[in-house]
């Protein structure tokens, strides 16, 4: 397996599908009514909460599915079992979409919970495939799925102008993938095993303190924004948050070079390989500081050029945008070593942590409201707590290598 093809491949796909997402906001903010394009924003939103309905089960299933497939008749039952529970479990959590006013029909909500429905099938495939690092084949239905959608959307939107057309796209486009998957597994993928419910319980407990994790980094996505948007002007909040949606692109370049190496990694640590499992995070780590070191230094001369031509009322936030990438790249950083300490049974650990960095967030941040100093200054808090974090994980992670190493079965 070429990894350097595969991360190619996910950045190259990233960069379409993210590039083909911001013509699609440019397209419908210009062609839709201004209240249409609102609840388009809205539904992104609502969207971006699904792995609450699943518990964030799916991370249960990435981390403990490599230790399953070491005995491949029981990996086959664990992710049948999974798969079948989710699916039904998707079937009455995702009802809670018809709570939401979209302003659509009712044919239209029900494309979008079939959409809902469709989705987390392929998104169990993909940690199939990625788990057996069918990384080539994952990618073509990552590719398909995710640049496929936003291309048929701005030709909907073009020739359609109506807001239904970006519902109706992603169940045609989920639907047509699902339906490969069946055709192909010839409904193998939906059984019900031995220890069906003992495998679904096992991911469930140990997805809850994921759960966790996984808000902990929304907030710390979102926290700063929040006390600009409470205690700022509105003015502040779009300079601010001008810039810190840029500062993603950093985000994004860890989460898509990073992801095969971190199947190779899981995989590792499901066979008790301390040795290969520190020289693996070790390697994958210092290319990450490399690619995130050339984002952070090319990116504040981009973003003069950017706003400097073409868009004046964003310019002289460059020390910001940089400081938020630095932000952008340890949270990346974080959420890999929290995978891999989840991975290495220290959820609970991770979660104190976190509680504990967004507490001192909120603390750094409310110092700022008092001394009535620049919204600028969340970036640095923010740098401070998630420093503060990715320190306290590196820590955990060598203590907990040592052990390892010296471990009698090791």
């Amino acid at each position: 397996m070429n990894y350097k093809i595969v991360t190619t491949q996910n950045l190259l796909i990233i960069l379409f599908s993210k590039s083909l997402a911001l013509c699609i906001n440019l397209f419908a903010a210009k062609f839709l009514p201004k209240e249409q394009f609102g609840f388009f924003v809205y539904y992104i939103l609502i969207l971006s909460f699904v792995p609450l309905l699943q518990l964030s089960s799916l991370k249960g299933l990435i981390l403990l599915y490599p230790k399953e497939k070491i005995n491949p008749e029981n990996g086959i039952y664990f992710f049948q079992n999974y798969n079948t529970f989710s699916i039904i479990m998707h079937i009455f959590t995702s009802l809670a979409i018809f709570i939401f006013d979209l302003n659509v029909s009712l044919p239209i909500m029900f494309c979008i919970y079939l959409s809902l429905i469709f989705e987390k099938y392929i998104e169990n495939k993909y940690v199939y495939f990625s788990t057996h690092h069918l990384f080539y084949k994952l990618n073509i239905f990552k590719a398909t799925q995710e640049i496929g959608i936003p291309v048929f959307r701005l030709i909907g939107i073009y020739y359609f102008t109506s807001i239904e057309i970006l519902f109706i796209t992603p169940t045609f486009i989920n639907l047509i993938i699902a339906l490969y998957f069946l055709y192909t597994t010839k409904l193998r993928d939906f059984k019900i095993n031995l220890h069906f419910f003992s495998h679904n319980k096992t991911i469930l407990l140990f997805s809850i303190p994921l759960l966790m994790i996984w808000l902990g980094e929304a907030l710390f996505r979102g926290i700063d924004k929040i006390f600009i948007n409470w205690f700022y002007s509105k003015l502040d909040l779009a300079n601010y948050g001008f810039a810190s949606s840029l500062s993603i692109v950093a985000w994004l370049f860890i989460q898509g070079y990073a992801a095969p190496y971190m199947q190779q990694i899981f995989d590792t640590i499901s066979k008790n390989d301390v040795h290969k499992l520190k020289h693996e995070v070790i390697s994958l780590l210092k290319k990450i500081f490399v690619g995130s070191l050339m984002i952070c230094v090319a990116g504040p001369i981009l973003y003069h050029i950017l706003t400097l031509n073409f868009l004046q009322n964003y310019q002289k936030q460059e020390t910001v945008f940089l400081v938020l990438l630095i932000n952008s790249s340890f949270l990346g950083v974080i959420g890999i070593l929290s995978q891999i300490l989840a991975s290495l049974n220290q959820s609970f650990v991770v979660v104190k942590i976190f509680a504990g960095g967004i507490l001192f967030n909120v603390f750094l941040n409310s110092m700022i409201l008092i001394t009535n100093i620049s919204y600028k200054y969340f970036a640095l808090t923010t740098l401070t707590c998630l420093f503060t974090i990715l320190i306290s994980f590196a820590i955990i992670l060598l203590g907990l290598s040592k052990k390892l190493l010296i471990a009698p079965n090791n």
